[in-house]
């Protein structure tokens, strides 16, 4: 089924619905966001969806992930402007008309020097992979959450998420493929979490239960010498990145793995310890590396279904497999 896109799209296509009169606009469509990037400025804007029922809705999320933004990058330059149509005229960012949508402005970033693009070249060193770690680490020391913020990273709320994931799992896969799977990642998951609550405890007493990134992926990494930016935290379900630094740091090392990037993954996990002093974060990532496969798997079947991709298939299974795989890691005592 074809998706039809607002008509206000073709009118941010063209320059003259932006203030600064840009000399090119370039479009880029995603599964939940559109990007229209003038001369040096990316203008990004939400989809409609579950998670935005109203424009005030979406409006107060735009102001979040700018907000989160700028935590993530002091001094990168980003604000929250109104799509307003003015008697049948599209324009962005002006005062006069009605308000039909909001976009986050932010400065463009150089796409080559998006780490996906980077691992894809072999062109990421071990100077750029701990650049990354340090600054991850730095963010992480100033962004502990204490009391009910911190919730959703306690024993049992983190193995509800998991037996969501493990649930969602079922609808993807047959039987006899699944409940294998299935078997082989709950009962190491469970058996952790039931035997290390006092580690759970230890980690929120340390601060280690941050407003994390919560989508800390190369596809959301910049790297550009020594200046990293780490662009889309997750804005809309804070359990999502409201959770131990395990799960940012899972995210990364799990996508190194997959990729075969083993030397990189090392780099990153020994820098990030170092810098952040976190020696009991080799009993967490486990079951945070489980529990993150074993989530981009279950998004995976989710656009293979939306996109109708067949392709995507494997790639889920690769993702379920990790889970397995990392599941098997878990520290059995």
């Amino acid at each position: 089924m074809t998706v039809i896109q607002p008509e206000w799209v073709k009118a941010l296509k063209n320059p003259e619905a932006y203030q600064s009169s840009p000399k090119t606009v370039k479009f880029r469509e995603t599964t939940t966001t559109y990007l229209f990037k003038a001369d040096g400025w990316f203008y990004k804007i939400k989809k409609k969806g579950n998670e935005f029922p109203t424009l005030a809705v979406k409006e107060a999320f735009c102001h979040e992930e700018c907000k989160l933004s700028k935590r993530f990058n002091p001094g990168w330059n980003s604000e929250v402007l109104a799509v307003i149509d003015d008697n049948g005229t599209i324009k962005i960012g002006e005062s006069t008309g009605n308000t039909i949508e909001y976009a986050l402005k932010m400065e463009a970033l150089p796409e080559q020097r998006l780490l996906t693009h980077l691992l894809e070249k072999d062109k990421v060193s071990n100077s750029d992979i701990t650049n990354i770690a340090t600054r991850l680490a730095e963010i992480h020391s100033i962004s502990a959450v204490k009391d009910k913020a911190a919730e959703s990273a306690k024993p049992e709320p983190f193995r509800a998420q998991c037996d969501d994931l493990l649930f969602q799992l079922k609808r993807y896969f047959e039987a006899s493929l699944t409940q294998p799977i299935l078997d082989m990642i709950r009962h190491p998951l469970e058996k952790f979490i039931d035997d290390n609550k006092r580690l759970f405890t230890k980690r929120h007493q340390k601060g280690r239960i941050v407003q994390g990134h919560g989508a800390f992926l190369p596809e959301h990494i910049f790297v550009n010498k020594d200046i990293i930016h780490f662009i889309s935290p997750q804005e809309v379900q804070k359990k999502l990145a409201v959770l131990d630094v395990a799960n940012d740091v899972s995210s990364l090392t799990v996508e190194l793995s997959r990729l075969g990037k083993t030397e990189l993954l090392e780099t990153f996990l020994s820098c990030y310890i170092e810098v952040s002093k976190d020696n009991d974060l080799i009993k967490m990532l486990p079951i945070y590396q489980t529990y993150f496969a074993l989530k981009q798997g279950v998004k995976t079947c989710e656009l293979k279904v939306a996109q109708k991709d067949e392709l995507l298939g494997p790639l889920a299974l690769e993702y379920f497999n990790l889970a397995v795989r990392f599941s098997r890691e878990i520290p059995r005592n």
